[in-house]
């Protein structure tokens, strides 16, 4: 079995394999065929596509523009020396309160 491509290498692998049915590369290809493409890469080179999956999640939840689209705001950097408000403990009353649902032994 063959080493997964380095994430550099994804996109180029991609375009290598698009361009045998496409001068346009894999953005060129109709969506059957993408479909197509993506499922014969993942039968022939599982960790490959593992990959490919692992990069393209994480390129695209990593994007602001996307963080923008779904209404994600992400968090304040907190200003150098603050320190961070403590536990409102009255957060952890119901589950004190709870009947335990482990068996004591």
């Amino acid at each position: 079995m063959r080493a997964a491509a380095a994430p550099d290498d994804l996109p180029a692998a991609i375009a290598v394999a698009a361009g045998q049915d496409s001068s346009s590369g894999f953005d060129g290809l109709p969506d059957t065929a993408k479909d197509d493409l993506l499922r014969s890469i993942e039968v022939a080179d599982p960790a490959f596509f593992d990959q490919l999956v692992l990069q393209t999640y994480n390129g695209y939840y990593t994007n602001p523009e996307v963080f923008e689209r779904l209404g994600y705001e992400t968090p304040k950097l907190a200003p150098p020396g603050a320190q961070p408000d403590l536990l409102d403990v009255s957060l952890l009353d119901q589950q004190r309160n709870r009947e335990p649902f482990w068996k004591k032994v």
